[in-house]
């Protein structure tokens, strides 16, 4: 496993530039024969990334290549101001030319979680069955001042799920809404590149923690591998 690098930058604004930098350059380096996948955050920290991907390199990436997924999803339909697919929508996706059916969002607007899981787990599964290696080219992530990750949540129990890809889960009550589907640890491990995306001082603590201290399902974002590269891009306010 590699060992996680730090990169500070000035404002949200400067860190979503250089995200969508890192993002872009990592997708050229993987080979020209084969799709590429891209795994999308939610919340708000992204947005500025989504849009220099929009904007900025949006000639600089391979549109016709590229398929995207989600790590989690608010059980909400597509178009609720809590949806983080749109979010990505509004910020990123309407504005490149990439092919419709390459957005794999997570399907939450009407089938139960159970079952809603398990449908994007056959999404995901078909898609790599299709391929050589059942690696993700990139995952983009965030973390709560909690900890959390994608919708893993502290000592939640589906920290431990070593089977199933995607799961419903319930998030504390202090988050809303709190019915949420989510890739699981071992998925998401399956990376080539993570990148964390962490922004606000709220972060600072739980940042530090993770850097200096061994992994914990008090810290769930600590719990997050990849296989060749595992980056913290931050903010001044979040620097530990």
């Amino acid at each position: 496993m590699p060992d996680p690098t730090l990169h500070v930058h000035p404002d949200p604004e400067a860190l979503g530039r250089a995200a969508a930098g890192q993002i872009v350059q990592w997708l050229h380096e993987a080979p020209a024969d084969r799709p590429l996948s891209l795994v999308l955050a939610g919340g708000s920290t992204p947005a500025p990334c989504y849009r220099h991907l929009a904007t900025t390199f949006r000639d600089a990436v391979p549109w016709h290549r590229l398929y995207l997924f989600w790590g989690d999803e608010r059980v909400v339909p597509r178009d609720d101001p809590a949806s983080n697919f749109r979010m990505a929508l509004h910020t990123l996706i309407q504005h490149v030319p990439i092919p419709p059916e390459h957005v794999h969002r997570m399907p939450t607007d009407g089938a139960p979680p159970t079952v809603a899981a398990r449908a994007y787990e056959a999404t995901l599964r078909a898609f790599f069955d299709a391929q050589s290696d059942d690696r993700f080219d990139v995952t983009l992530l965030g973390m709560g001042a909690d900890g959390h990750t994608a919708s893993l949540f502290p000592n939640d129990p589906i920290l431990q799920e070593r089977e199933a890809w995607v799961c419903p889960v319930e998030a504390p009550s202090y988050m809303t809404p709190t019915r949420r589907l989510t890739l699981t640890v071992p998925r998401l491990n399956r990376s080539r590149h993570v990148l964390f995306l962490v922004a606000g001082e709220a972060k600072r603590a739980p940042l530090r923690r993770i850097l200096t201290e061994p992994p914990t399902d008090a810290l769930p974002a600590s719990r997050i591998q990849a296989t060749d590269t595992l980056a913290w891009f931050v903010d001044a306010a979040a620097r530990p």
